[in-house]
């Protein structure tokens, strides 16, 4: 009976540190919009509640481009690899179509460029650097027409079980859209 105890005490120690663990270690792209709009920061619409799959309330990101906005504070160059992939997943959102999509990032050829630039830099760095520098390319050169497996490649990467993206958006789409997010 005490070993099974002590068996039970250590799973829920060991529950406890990975639930903190992802807890805590929440993208960089929400934490610092939350900070920026603590600190009076006008990113646009900035955060709206919605709930996930486990109906629980939390913030989605939404950035929008501002002028002369410093993308190096956005997206810096040592980014991790989920904030990699947060921006190209949250950017696909504005062309593709899926159930529910969870967080926005304004989709625009600076920052494009920038993440083209980190992706291509530091693709050795990334478990899926090669991938990353692909998507970016494509879009670099306005060829959107792979969103959806672009947008899925990273769902899947995150088990995603809602969300998949089913079809591109119609230009008319992409413009509503565009003008409902920023």
């Amino acid at each position: 009976m005490k070993k099974f105890i002590i068996f039970l005490s250590i799973v829920g120690v060991i529950g406890l540190i990975g639930f903190g663990g992802f807890y805590f270690g929440q993208n960089a792209l929400e934490r610092m919009a939350s900070s920026e709009e603590q600190q009076g920061s006008d990113t646009g619409d900035d955060l709206n509640n919605h709930s996930g799959e486990s109906g629980v309330q939390t913030e989605e990101l939404v950035l929008t481009a501002s002028i002369d906005e410093d993308l190096h504070d956005l997206f810096p160059k040592d980014l991790s690899e989920r904030a990699m992939q947060e921006a190209i997943h949250y950017m696909s959102h504005g062309l593709v179509e899926a159930e529910q999509k969870w967080g926005k990032i304004q989709l625009t050829e600076e920052r494009i460029e920038w993440l083209l630039d980190i992706a291509t830099v530091r693709a050795d760095e990334f478990t899926h650097g090669n991938s990353y520098e692909q998507i970016l390319l494509r879009w670099h050169e306005g060829d959107f027409s792979q969103a959806v497996d672009d947008h899925n490649f990273v769902w899947e990467l995150w088990g995603g079980t809602i969300g998949k993206a089913t079809r591109l958006l119609t230009p008319a789409e992409v413009d509503t859209y565009n003008d409902k997010h920023f």
